[in-house]
C-alpha cells in the first residue's frame, strides 16, 4: 500500500488515485454530477445573510466562465469588452475573469455552446485536478499513497477550496500543488521540459482569478527562499558556496517570475477600468462593505473551519511538520507553514489586530495599504485555503513518512504501518462522507427548454435579432436580490446570442452605468428618459419581465408602452419582447468616446453641446424640493423624490459622464441635535440628473437612501457639480426623518 518516496510517482498509484478522486468528487457534489446542463449547485445550502448574494455570484461566474471561452477562441482582442453595460469599455474588468480556467472551460464551450454545462463540469474538474496535484505532491514528498489520498480528500474538498461547488473565483487553486511539486524538483534539478511547465501553470494560475492571484503571489513569496536553500542543498559539497544556492534557484525563481508576470496584461486593464470608476457610488456600496467587515467570522470560527476541514490530528502533524521528518524537505514545509500562518492571518480580517490586545492595523489592513488593488478585496475568507492547503500537505506528509518508515521496519511495525495507512484511507472515505450535505448536494433547477428567460434569449438568437437589449425591471436596490437575480439571469440566457445588454451585474459597475441607471428607473412614463436612453444605447429591443413587477407597476408599463415607439413583437410566458421602432444611437459614438477617455474629460462641450466650465454664480439660480418619509427602517433602502428647477439663466448639464462638469443631487444624512453620534453617519448618496435642465425647467428625480442607525436625524440634499463642488444660488433643502428598527410583526 506504502512505497519509498521517489520523485516520480508509479503509473499505477496515479491512475487508481484518479479513479478513487474522481469517485470522491462526484460522491461529494452528487447529484451535482449526474445533472450537468439542468442544474447548478444551489448557493443557499448554507443559510446566512450572504445566501442572495452568492446567487447571483453563480449567475455572474457561470456567464464570465462562458464569454472567456468563447472570446478568448473567436476575438481575444475584445475579451474584456464583453456584453454587459453596453456600451461601456473594459467591462470584465468589473469582476473576475477566470482566464486560467480557460483550458478547461474552452473545449466544453465550443462542443456544446451550453454555459450550465460548461460551469457544472469545468468546477468539478478543477476539484479533481486540486486532488490529484495534491496527491502527487504529498506521495512524492512521503512515499505513502493512503496519506498522500488523505491530503487529497482534506484539501480538495474542504469547504474552502470545492467552496460547495458554488465560488469558482475563490476555489480555482487546482495547480497550487503541482507549482509547488515542480518549484521542488526544479530546484533540485532544473530541466527545460520541467521549467516551462512550472512556467506554465504559475502563469495559468495566476490568470484563475484576482483572490487566487493574490494567495498565489502570497504562497510564491513564501517558496521563493526555499529554493534557494533546496537549490544549495542539492548541489555537491565543494559547490555549496554562498551564492551556490542563488545560482541552482535561478532557473525555478525565473520560471516563477515567468509565469507570474502573464498578470501584468490583465492588470493594467484591471487598473485602467479603476481609473475609469471613478464617478458616483452608491451608499448601498459602503453600506454592503461595512456589512461584510461586521459579519466577519471570528477568530474561534476560523478554527473551528480548520478542525471540520482537517481535524485535530491532521492539524498537529501539520504544525510539527517543518520540525520532523526529512532534512531535505524541512525548508518547502517550513515554506508551506508560513503561508499558512500569513493565510489564516488574512483570513482574520480587518477587525483582528497583528497583535492582540494592541492596537496595530490587522494583516489584511497592512496588505490594503502595501499591495496595489487589494483595498478592492470583498472579504478575508478567500485565504484560509492557504492554510488548509499547507495544512493538508504538511500534515498528511508527515504521517505518510511515519507509515513509510514503519513498513521499512519490518515485523510488528510494518503490520502497524499496514494498519495505519488502511486507516488512513478509511479516514479519507469519512472526510468524503461527512463533507456531503445531507440528502446530498441542492440544487438549483436550471432547465433551458423550459425557462422564459432562456425562451426569450432563444427566441433572439433564432431570429437573428441584432442590437443592444434592456430587461426591466432593474434592481432597486443592492438589496434587491429578486430584481438582480432577474438581471443575472439574463447575462446567463444571453450567452446564447451573445447581444449587448444594456445592463449587467458585477462587484464593480463601470463608469456611465450609473447615467443609464438613472434613465431605466425613470421608465415607462418618462418619454424624454427614454429618447435619452435610446440614444446613448443604441437601444433595439426591451424583454419586460412580468414576474418581477408589482401589479401598479405593470398596470403603468401596460399603459405607457403604447406612447412609446415600442411594438410587441412575442411573448414567451411571462417575459414580453418589444422591438424599438425608431431609430437610436445618435449619441452613442459620442457615449462611448467619452467612456473610453475617462478619468480624462473627452472635450469641453459635454454630449448635446453644452459646457462643462464650472458654472458661474452670476446667472445660477434654482430651487430644490425633498419629498421623503418621515419614518424608515435602520439599513434598508427607502425611495425618496427631489423636485428641482433651474431658475437662473445658464443650462445645467446632467445628460453626460465626464469627469468635471456634469450635475448630481447629493443627500446625506445629519443627527438631528448635539447629541447625535457623528461617526454613525452613513456616507452621502449621489444621484445623476441625467438630463440636461435648460433655464425654465424642472425635473424631479427619484432616488434611494439607506437609512442610517435608529434615532432622530436630518436628510439633506444639495446640488453638486462633480469635480467642481456645491452649485451656487441654489439653497440646500432638508426635512427631519426618523430611523427606527426593523419590526417584523408591525
Amino acid at each position: 500500500m506504502d512505497r519509498r518516496s521517489t520523485d516520480r510517482v508509479p503509473a499505477i498509484e496515479m491512475l487508481a488515485a484518479a479513479f478513487l478522486l474522481a469517485v470522491a468528487v462526484a460522491w461529494a457534489s452528487w447529484p451535482l454530477a449526474a445533472r450537468l446542463g439542468t442544474a447548478l449547485p444551489d448557493p443557499a445550502s448554507r443559510h446566512d445573510v450572504f445566501a442572495a448574494w452568492r446567487r447571483v455570484d453563480l449567475d455572474l461566474l457561470v456567464w464570465i466562465l462562458s464569454w472567456t471561452a468563447r472570446a478568448i477562441v473567436q476575438a481575444p482582442a475584445t475579451l474584456f469588452q464583453a456584453n454587459i453595460f453596453h456600451p461601456a469599455p473594459d467591462v470584465l474588468a468589473g469582476s473576475e475573469n477566470l482566464l486560467g480556467l480557460v483550458p478547461l472551460a474552452a473545449p466544453l464551450w465550443w462542443a456544446t455552446r451550453d454555459a450550465i454545462f460548461t460551469y457544472g463540469l469545468t468546477v468539478l474538474l478543477v476539484v479533481w485536478l486540486s486532488a490529484m496535484g495534491t496527491f502527487a505532491l504529498v506521495r512524492v514528498w512521503s512515499g505513502s499513497f493512503s496519506a498522500a489520498l488523505l491530503a487529497a480528500v482534506a484539501f480538495a474538498l474542504s469547504r474552502e477550496s470545492a467552496g460547495d461547488f458554488v465560488r469558482l473565483h475563490w476555489s480555482a487553486v487546482s495547480l497550487f500543488p503541482f507549482i509547488v511539486l515542480l518549484a521542488w524538483r526544479a530546484a533540485r534539478e532544473p530541466r527545460a521540459l520541467r521549467l516551462v511547465a512550472l512556467a506554465a501553470a504559475t502563469a495559468l494560475q495566476s490568470l484563475a482569478g484576482i483572490y487566487v492571484a493574490y494567495e498565489l503571489f502570497t504562497l510564491l513569496a513564501c517558496l521563493a527562499p526555499a529554493l534557494v536553500l533546496v537549490a544549495r542543498s542539492s548541489g555537491a559539497d565543494e559547490q555549496r558556496s554562498r551564492w551556490a544556492g542563488l545560482k541552482g534557484a535561478f532557473p525555478a525563481l525565473l520560471a516563477l517570475g515567468l509565469g507570474a508576470a502573464a498578470v501584468l496584461p490583465v492588470a493594467r486593464v484591471y487598473g485602467r477600468a479603476r481609473a475609469r470608476d471613478f464617478a458616483l457610488d452608491e451608499a448601498g456600496s459602503s453600506a454592503t462593505l461595512e456589512l461584510l467587515r461586521r459579519t466577519g467570522e471570528a477568530p474561534a470560527e476560523i478554527v473551528a473551519a480548520l478542525v471540520t476541514a482537517l481535524g485535530w490530528p491532521l492539524l498537529a502533524f501539520a504544525l510539527c511538520a517543518p520540525f520532523a521528518g526529512k532534512r531535505s524537505l524541512r525548508a518547502p514545509r517550513i515554506a508551506l507553514l508560513v503561508a499558512g500562518v500569513i493565510g489564516f492571518g488574512l483570513a482574520l480580517g480587518p477587525g483582528v489586530p497583528l497583535v492582540p490586545g494592541t492596537n496595530w492595523p490587522s494583516l489584511f489592513e497592512i496588505a490594503t495599504w502595501v499591495l496595489p488593488g487589494f483595498a478592492g478585496i470583498g472579504g478575508p475568507e478567500p485565504f484560509l485555503i492557504l492554510t488548509v492547503f499547507a495544512a493538508a500537505v504538511l500534515g498528511a506528509g508527515l504521517l505518510g513518512e511515519a507509515l513509510r518508515r514503519a513498513g521499512d521496519s519490518g515485523g510488528g511495525w510494518a503490520l502497524a504501518g499496514r494498519v495505519a495507512g488502511l486507516i488512513c484511507l478509511l479516514w479519507a472515505v469519512l472526510l468524503t462522507t461527512l463533507r456531503l450535505p445531507e440528502g446530498g448536494l441542492r440544487l438549483l433547477e436550471v432547465v433551458p427548454e423550459s425557462d422564459d428567460t432562456f425562451a426569450v434569449h432563444r427566441w433572439l438568437r433564432d431570429t437573428g435579432a441584432t442590437g443592444p437589449v434592456l430587461l426591466v425591471p432593474q434592481p432597486r436596490s443592492a438589496l434587491d436580490s429578486p430584481r438582480l437575480l432577474g438581471v443575472t439571469h439574463s447575462m446567463t440566457g444571453s450567452t446564447l446570442h451573445w447581444l449587448p445588454l444594456v445592463q449587467g451585474y458585477t462587484r464593480h459597475p463601470p463608469a456611465g452605468s450609473i447615467l443609464v441607471r438613472a434613465l431605466v428607473a425613470r421608465l415607462p412614463e418618462d418619454a424624454q428618459a427614454f429618447t435619452d436612453l435610446c440614444a446613448l444605447t443604441s437601444l433595439r429591443w426591451i424583454l419586460v419581465d412580468e414576474t418581477n413587477l408589482s401589479p401598479d407597476e405593470l398596470r403603468r408599463w401596460s399603459l405607457a408602452v403604447q406612447s412609446l415607439p415600442l411594438l410587441l413583437e412575442t411573448r414567451q410566458g411571462m417575459v414580453r419582447v418589444y422591438r424599438v421602432s425608431r431609430k437610436c444611437g445618435s449619441l452613442a459614438e459620442a457615449f462611448a468616446a467619452e467612456l473610453r477617455a475617462l478619468p480624462e474629460n473627452r472635450g469641453p462641450l459635454s454630449l448635446q453641446g453644452l459646457t462643462l466650465a464650472a458654472l458661474a454664480p452670476a446667472g445660477t439660480r434654482g430651487s430644490l424640493l425633498l419629498r421623503a418619509p418621515q419614518k424608515l427602517v435602520a439599513g434598508l433602502p427607502s425611495p425618496v423624490v427631489v423636485a428641482l428647477r433651474n431658475e437662473g439663466e445658464t443650462a445645467w448639464v446632467g445628460l453626460d459622464a465626464s469627469a468635471r462638469g456634469p450635475l448630481l443631487l447629493e443627500l446625506r444624512f445629519k443627527p438631528a441635535g448635539p447629541g447625535g453620534d457623528a461617526a454613525a453617519v452613513p456616507p452621502a448618496t449621489q444621484v445623476p440628473l441625467a438630463r440636461d435642465l435648460k433655464p425654465g425647467e424642472s425635473l424631479a428625480v427619484p432616488a434611494l437612501i439607506y437609512a442610517p442607525p435608529p434615532g432622530d436625524w436630518r436628510l439633506e440634499v444639495k446640488l453638486v457639480q462633480l469635480g467642481v463642488g456645491a452649485v451656487p444660488g441654489v439653497a440646500v433643502a432638508h426635512t427631519a426623518v426618523r430611523s427606527m428598527r426593523l419590526d417584523p410583526g408591525g
